[in-house]
């Protein structure tokens, strides 16, 4: 529901995970800032499916959530027999590269991201990596905060990003 009220698109389900992505089909000037809106946003659902779930003696779920933001090949993929709507590319590898690293909690996003965002965003710890497939090192920053525009600020939940120590 955040994915598509942030006006995102869910591109694919990966398992126990989500492509969703914004900027495609439409692009707007705030789309790095929507989709760390909504990673803040399902982050706070989790906590509060946790205390629910916490009150009626069922486990914890916990989600990790990596941002990136770059260019893609967007459209429809495939071929006549198959084909869906979806994005490939070196921008898509690396996001899933990004969520790799995370914990149970936690919001990562690559340094291109934080740029986009700009002021407002409030980051943790900072670490550089080397991610697989990638000729380079990635600095990749903890996503903490988001300030809105009428000046509020969204936290991470507070329990959340606890148990993790960078590579």
């Amino acid at each position: 529901m955040c994915i598509r009220d942030s006006n995102g698109t869910v591109d694919e389900f990966i398992g126990d995970g989500i492509l969703a992505i914004f900027g495609a089909p439409v692009g707007r000037p705030d789309d790095a800032r929507r989709a760390t809106r909504c990673a803040l946003a399902m982050q706070a659902a989790v906590h509060g499916i946790n205390a629910r779930n916490r009150q009626q003696g069922l486990p914890e779920i916990a989600i990790g959530i990596g941002l990136n933001t770059g260019v893609v090949v967007a459209g429809n993929i495939g071929s006549e027999q198959r084909s869906k709507y979806g994005v490939v590319g070196h921008t898509v590898n690396l996001t899933a590269r990004v969520e790799s690293y995370t914990g149970a909690g936690e919001i990562l996003a690559s340094q291109s991201t934080v740029d986009e965002v700009g002021p407002g965003l409030g980051t943790g710890r900072s670490f550089s990596a080397r991610p697989k497939g990638m000729a380079g090192e990635v600095v990749i920053h903890a996503i903490t905060s988001l300030r809105g525009g009428d000046g509020a600020t969204t936290p991470v939940p507070t329990d959340a990003g606890q148990e993790y120590s960078a590579p």
